[in-house]
């Protein structure tokens, strides 16, 4: 996921590909949710990260990707590095429609 983001501007990472809102950023920053929530919280028993903890998930079921456009590209790749995983599938396809890079 770090590599698909790579080498993008804050701007690139909040393109959309039209008709879906999805960008690079958005799924950074969703993917450092779930990864911080299932590897903090589901197993490792400790509690949330005042980052996610604090949002309300009933009322803005979309807060990470919504608000991913607001943050840096820096910051988002530290919180995705900080949660690990690596999630390319849709990274592929936003990649490729942001500048046409192709490949791992």
């Amino acid at each position: 996921m770090l590599q698909k983001a790579e080498g993008l501007t804050d701007a690139q990472l909040a393109q959309p590909l039209p008709p879906s809102s999805l960008t690079l950023g958005g799924l950074l920053n969703h993917l450092a949710y779930v990864e911080d929530t299932w590897f903090r919280v589901r197993f490792a028993g400790l509690p949330d990260d005042p980052l996610w903890g604090a949002v309300d998930w009933a009322t803005d079921p979309d807060f990470d990707f919504r608000t991913a456009t607001d943050v840096p590209g820096d910051e988002l790749r530290r919180r995705y590095a900080e949660a690990c995983a690596r999630h390319a599938g849709h990274a592929d396809l936003l990649r490729e429609a942001v500048d046409g890079a192709v490949g791992d």
